[in-house]
C-alpha cells in the first residue's frame, strides 16, 4: 500500500464511478483525459488494488472498485455534511 489518496483522486474516482467513461469523467472534472487517467492510476497505486478494468473496448469498475465507490461516496457525503457547519461558522466569525 502506497501513500494515502488525495481528495482530488477520490473526487475523480466518484465522477468516474458515476459516468464510467474516462473522456466524460475528465471533462466533468475539468482536466485532460491523460491527467484524469494518471489520477486513477495513482489512486490504484496508493490503494494497491485495481479499481477500474481497462481494455481497448472501454473500461468498467472491478468488484473492488464497486465496493470502494460505495464506501468512498458515503465518506465524501459525510465530509461535506461536516464541512457545511464549519464553513458557516467561519463566515459568521469574519
Amino acid at each position: 500500500m502506497g501513500d494515502l489518496p488525495s481528495i482530488q483522486q477520490l473526487e475523480c474516482f466518484i465522477i468516474y464511478g458515476r459516468v464510467q467513461n474516462f473522456m466524460r469523467a475528465a471533462k466533468e472534472a475539468n482536466i485532460t483525459q491523460s491527467a484524469f487517467s494518471a489520477q486513477m492510476k495513482n489512486l490504484e497505486s496508493a490503494l494497491g488494488v485495481t479499481l477500474i478494468q481497462r481494455s481497448k473496448r472501454g473500461s468498467h469498475l472491478t468488484e473492488a472498485g464497486k465496493v470502494f465507490l460505495a464506501r468512498i461516496t458515503d465518506w465524501m457525503d459525510g465530509l461535506h455534511d461536516r464541512l457545511r457547519p464549519a464553513v458557516g461558522q467561519c463566515r459568521a466569525a469574519r
